[in-house]
């Protein structure tokens, strides 16, 4: 989404009694938010319900890992001291042979997680992961356009991106995980449970369609292009001018109703030119034109409580095939974003609060292309 675009994960649980004693789950201090949409306004049907099925303890071992962790066997350390933990989610949706994204932050200087999977009866794993924080971590390389995906704009003293990788062993269904972070000392943080839940690809039929984005609205105002430039004329006066002249912009977001996605986006224009601009008094473009055409494959998966989500397999340069890139185990793109039909419009947005504690609400409209 153009300002969405502007603007892929931790566990510990307790595997014997004793560590049950020892650990202190307080989670009092925890701010999340959880968004919850509706398919459309005159349907409040969720179209993409979870069936309950739980994923058993067996199939999460085997099926689940954490990219730059080590696997150790046993029970993690118990919770000490008073680390610092936030993390930006409630329960929230795990992707079919991609797995999910877990965005954890704390005031304090933490060096790693911890994180335990477990079934949705508590029975949890005999091992966990120990992922360690690093400048060096390796982390997706992505040609995709940026999302932003926080919540918040607070500046935290760190902010890590955890990503939780599936095989196709993990089908439709639900676990659970819990996950604290540890600092240099070895203090541990308080323990934070969440679960998962794995939903088919496809839902709300509503959202099913070509759509052309039309515009974005910015706490109810349409944002207007802000991309100008100030030419000096020659004659001592000054003109504002669009820096592009565009003779194509187009953002199409394409939604299957057997949950395959395409994404596209096609840009002819031509750039400002300064010197002719200046001379003239007036807006002179550069004859030369400048052209992009990408294209993204992937699917997509609608539940009520988890809103819209897309994932990435792969990326197309329609105008240079050497750029082009596959996701095997998939990117994810869109996590869990609100998502309507309102009016025959698709309203994407997603709220973005501060540090001041003022709220930010970001729609990308889109219109049914004929």
């Amino acid at each position: 989404m153009k300002s969405l675009n502007k603007a892929i994960a931790v566990l510990l649980i307790l595997s014997s009694f004793l560590y049950l004693e020892s650990c202190d789950k307080d989670e009092a201090n925890i701010t999340t938010e959880e968004e919850q949409v509706d398919p459309t306004p005159t349907d409040p049907t969720d179209p993409n319900p979870s069936d309950d099925t739980a994923i058993t303890i067996n199939t999460i071992d085997s099926g689940v890992s954490v990219m730059d962790a080590t696997k150790v066997e046993g029970v993690p350390p118990a919770p000490s001291g008073s680390v610092d933990f936030q993390i930006d989610t409630d329960d929230h949706a795990g992707y079919l042979d991609t797995g999910f994204l877990l965005d954890v932050a704390s005031d304090d200087q933490v060096t790693g997680a911890y994180i335990v999977f477990k079934d949705t009866d508590e029975n949890a794993s005999n091992s966990y992961f120990d992922v360690t924080f690093s400048e060096d971590s390796e982390k997706r390389a992505s040609t995709k356009r940026g999302k932003s995906k926080t919540k918040t704009a607070k500046l935290f003293e760190v902010e890590e991106e955890i990503i939780v990788q599936f095989d196709n062993s993990i089908t439709e269904g639900e676990f659970c995980y819990d996950i604290c972070l540890y600092n240099a000392a070895g203090d541990v943080s308080q323990i934070v449970s969440r679960c998962i839940e794995v939903s088919a690809w496809g839902g709300n039929e509503a959202l099913v369609g070509e759509w052309l984005y039309d515009r974005d609205v910015v706490n109810g105002e349409v944002e207007e292009d802000d991309d100008t430039s100030t030419v000096s004329c020659n004659n001592g006066s000054s003109i504002e001018v669009l820096y592009n002249n565009y003779e194509k912009n187009d953002w199409i977001i394409t939604l299957v109703e057997n949950g395959d996605y395409t994404e596209e986006y096609h840009d002819i224009y031509q750039i400002i030119d300064y010197d002719g601009s200046a001379a003239s008094c007036d807006a002179v473009y550069d004859a030369e034109k400048t052209e992009s055409h990408n294209k993204y494959f992937g699917k997509w998966t609608y539940t009520e409580a988890n809103g819209l989500s897309i994932v990435d397999f792969s990326y197309e340069n329609l105008l240079d095939a050497t750029k082009n890139e596959t996701y095997d185990s998939g990117e994810v793109y869109f996590d869990g974003v609100s998502a309507e039909i309102i009016n025959g419009e698709l309203v994407l947005s997603e709220t973005i609060i501060d540090e001041s504690g003022d709220s930010y609400t970001y729609e990308s409209i889109f219109v049914k292309n004929n």
